[in-house]
């Protein structure tokens, strides 16, 4: 009786190794059977093409592996291609003879997505649905082909690994990492009720996104329906533009100095436009708040948007000035490195409480900035300066290898002297009112001060011109004969009223007005200024006022001429005959 129960035992025991043994062991199966009953269980809705080869293993689950793996859509367009897959198997359904998949791996997979329109049709919203029997999915060493026909999208994404659960509940959450153009990006995104979409509602939707060159947040709800939208709070960084630009293959913006950009906001987006409010962008160490809009009209970007500061300085996000002078100090003949946007638009308006233009405030600032057609307009809407009020505008357009100049400007009641001197240059000091209007146009500053057309007109109430003192020249020569070539010393002729009007044409500015007047004396002012040369061609006739003459004297008068370059004029004077001298008053 042992003996024969011992055999027993051995026997089952052995019948146990053998189906455990074959349980192991993939069989083949025909392929036929095995994409029909794969077919089946996704209803229609993808197709499963005939694979070159199937086995079927039972232990440790259920598993059908497919070589040459293609799913479908009925109606064109492949999905996935794979040369291997391995399908973990319904072990229920298996035993009612069905083949119904739980789980997949692709391996070496490529998945084409159509993104265009992001309609309820397009691929990559189908995927997600049609896959709906699987459990998750998971991928190893695949390629990504994303298309998107509308924006002329067509990127590779290599090295695809991860892992896409909630499937079976059209609850999908993938955690993936790919390289794309050499760069390494993992990306996670979960959408809460995948159902919802399909019927037009909106569902819950996050989405990371990492990389050494930019990272993106996004925590919303996606809608879908015939205009699908995202809503949401984002928070978006690019910490290499460089970087960035290299991988989407684009041209770097030229007119753009910082590297860096990150925005933070409220977002809502759809197929036509983007919207971020109660955003901050930061770029280049300088910060801003407001609200964006990108929106694409007519098949072009169209950006605009309302933002302000409490501090900006310019440099960090345009980079130096154009350089307008070489380096023996003449105007610059190289051309000029301004590469204007053709290809999109903007409109932006721009409120801070200062403004670092390369050296010269602007307090309470309103400005603007325009480009449309590759023509950019900025202006000064509002700005204090140097204690008065500045309104301009400056309108830069490339025709050719042309730069096109267009400039008016209006500063009141403001330190002229103190403008130009942030501005590195010198004038007259004083509180006064200067306005501008100019045009020109050149491939270098040198030409474009050439060409320069336009007039401006100056008018100071109270300060000093620089150069020489006439109040002091013309009371030595009252009480002596004066050397003029040898005693006439360089100082400031104080002033109550100075008036300076221009005449702008080919580069030469014409006085049509130049008077100065003070209780001791009164001058006037004629000749030119040579822009373009940089040198001066002017005139002072000065004469004491009655003020200023003592008992007995004539009113003593002087002619200056002021020749030269204008960073070292020479001045020459010259005194009329006695005979000709006359009490002057002021004009």
């Amino acid at each position: 009786m042992i003996k024969r129960g011992a055999g027993k035992w051995g026997a089952v025991a052995g019948l146990a190794a053998i189906v455990l043994v074959v349980g192991f062991v993939r069989w083949p199966i025909p392929a036929e059977r095995a994409a029909a009953g794969i077919n089946a269980s996704f209803s229609g809705a993808v197709t499963v093409a005939l694979p070159s080869g199937a086995t079927l293993r039972l232990f440790p689950w259920p598993s059908l592996r497919l070589f040459d793996l293609r799913l479908e859509f009925p109606a064109g367009g492949n999905l996935v291609a794979a040369p291997e897959a391995q399908l973990d198997l319904s072990l229920g359904d298996l035993i009612e003879g069905r083949l119904t998949p739980r789980r997949a791996l692709l391996i070496n997979p490529i998945l084409t997505l159509d993104v265009t329109g992001l309609s309820p049709n397009s691929s990559a919203l189908r995927a997600a649905r049609t896959l709906a029997p699987l459990a998750n999915l998971t991928l190893t060493d695949g390629v990504l082909r994303l298309i998107d026909k509308n924006r002329g999208i067509d990127a590779i994404i290599e090295n695809l690994q991860g892992r896409i659960d909630g499937l079976d509940a059209n609850r999908p959450r993938a955690n993936l990492g790919a390289t794309w153009r050499d760069a390494p990006v993992q990306v996670s995104a979960s959408l809460s009720d995948g159902d919802a979409i399909a019927a037009g509602r909106p569902s819950p939707f996050a989405f990371q996104l990492t990389s050494p060159v930019a990272s993106a947040v996004i925590a919303g709800e996606l809608a879908g329906g015939a205009s699908p939208a995202l809503t949401g709070d984002v928070s978006l960084a690019i910490r290499s533009i460089a970087g960035l630009v290299r991988i989407l293959r684009v041209e770097p913006p030229s007119f753009f100095a910082p590297d860096d950009v990150a925005i933070s906001a409220r977002m809502k987006a759809d197929l036509d436009s983007v919207g971020f409010s109660d955003a901050t962008i930061t770029s280049g160490g300088q910060n801003a708040q407001g609200a964006l809009q990108a929106d694409i009209l007519n098949g072009r970007l169209a950006v605009s948007g309302t933002l302000d500061a409490e501090r900006l300085t310019v440099a960090p996000l345009f980079g130096a000035p154009i350089r307008a002078f070489d380096a023996d100090g003449a105007w610059s003949g190289d051309p000029v490195a301004l590469a204007i946007p053709r290809d999109f638009d903007v409109d932006l308006r721009l409120s801070a409480g200062q403004i670092d233009l390369y050296g010269t405030v602007l307090e309470n600032a309103a400005v603007s900035a325009i480009l449309k057609d590759g023509a950019l307009s900025l202006g000064v809407l509002d700005a204090t300066v140097r204690g008065g009020r500045l309104q301009g505008d400056l309108r830069l357009a490339c025709v050719g290898r042309n730069l096109e100049i267009g400039a008016k400007a209006k500063l009141a009641d403001a330190d002229i002297g103190a403008v130009l001197a942030d501005m590195g240059g010198s004038a007259p000091t004083g509180q006064g009112t200067a306005e501008l209007a100019v045009s020109t146009r050149g491939q270098s500053a040198a030409e474009a001060v050439a060409g320069l057309t336009g007039s401006a007109a100056f008018t100071w109430l109270g300060g000093a011109a620089p150069g020489v003192n006439l109040e002091e020249a013309l009371r030595r020569s009252q009480r002596r004969p004066v050397d003029w070539m040898r005693e006439l010393r360089p100082g400031e002729t104080a002033f109550d009223r100075l008036v300076l009007e221009l005449a702008i044409k080919d580069g030469v500015a014409h006085v049509t007005r130049g008077e100065l007047a003070s209780p001791a004396l009164a001058a006037s002012l004629e000749g030119a200024i040579d822009l373009a040369s940089r040198r001066l061609d002017l005139k002072v006739n000065a004469a004491q006022t009655s003020v200023a003459i003592g008992d007995g004297k004539d009113a003593a008068r002087i002619s200056l001429d002021i020749a030269g370059l204008w960073s070292s004029p020479t001045f020459k004077a010259t005194a009329p005959a006695k005979g000709d001298q006359k009490e002057t008053d002021p004009p």
